[in-house]
């Protein structure tokens, strides 16, 4: 995807990429520019020197997205690998790695917000796991639940106003549980006394006229966005 091209309402799905000589980035989707949105990424699975087996993003837009079940066995973003561009109200789940520690997310630009991150794992016995690599680039307002070893290695602080297990109040930051509605689920949603509610940056949503969540309602419910990928609506939900 590049320049304005939109891609919508797609799945892409059982992509595979057999070791080769040289590296590759973007086993599902690749996308320097444009808009990927309302779409699902599933099953991806690459083998070597590889950089986000579901999506390699260095520009445009990417949201409204799940990105499961995709697996490599050595390279770096099991699912996502972001250098630029911005990716936001994403559920991304699943993503597993055998010969490296970076499970679902590798990030050295751009800007990751309003995502959640959940039930990524882990099979090598070669490094200490981890769900995300934060190097460059912002992150806000999402949560990192769930994950197999530690959720994320933000060693920039450049990671606010998001859960994750590591986290201290500093930033905006918190590792409280984040009280999902459903685990079994596979788009997991806050319950009504979740501490990720009503806690995310107002800022990031602040050009936008009317702003929607993963599921298009409201991404700002109660005067105050969540973090996550959807909004807890009235009622809980």
């Amino acid at each position: 995807i590049w320049g304005n091209g939109v891609v919508a309402h797609t799945v892409v799905s059982n992509c595979y990429a057999p070791p080769g000589g040289g590296s590759c980035a973007g086993g599902g989707v690749y996308q320097m520019g444009g808009t990927l949105r309302d779409s699902q990424v599933l099953d991806c699975y690459v083998r070597q020197n590889f950089q986000g087996s579901a999506i390699w993003q260095s520009g445009g837009l990417c949201e409204r997205c799940v990105f499961g079940d995709s697996a490599h066995e050595n390279g770096y973003g099991a699912a996502v690998y972001l250098t630029g561009g911005t990716n936001r109200n994403n559920v991304i789940r699943r993503a597993w790695t055998s010969l490296s520690a970076v499970q679902a997310l590798r990030m050295s630009g751009g800007r990751f917000w309003n995502n959640t991150v959940v039930t990524n794992g882990w099979a090598s016995t070669q490094e200490s796991p981890v769900a995300a690599s934060v190097t460059g680039g912002e992150v806000k307002n999402c949560i990192f639940a769930c994950n197999k070893g530690a959720d994320v290695d933000d060693a920039g602080e450049r990671v606010s106003f998001s859960r994750f297990a590591e986290a201290t109040d500093a930033r905006g930051n918190t590792a409280a549980d984040p009280r999902f509605r459903n685990l079994d689920k596979p788009v997991w949603t806050l319950s009504g006394s979740s501490p990720c509610a009503n806690r995310g940056d107002m800022s990031i949503w602040a050009e936008e006229p009317a702003p929607v969540d993963f599921f298009r309602k409201p991404r700002i419910k109660n005067r105050r966005v969540d973090m996550g990928a959807c909004e807890c609506q009235a009622g809980g939900m």
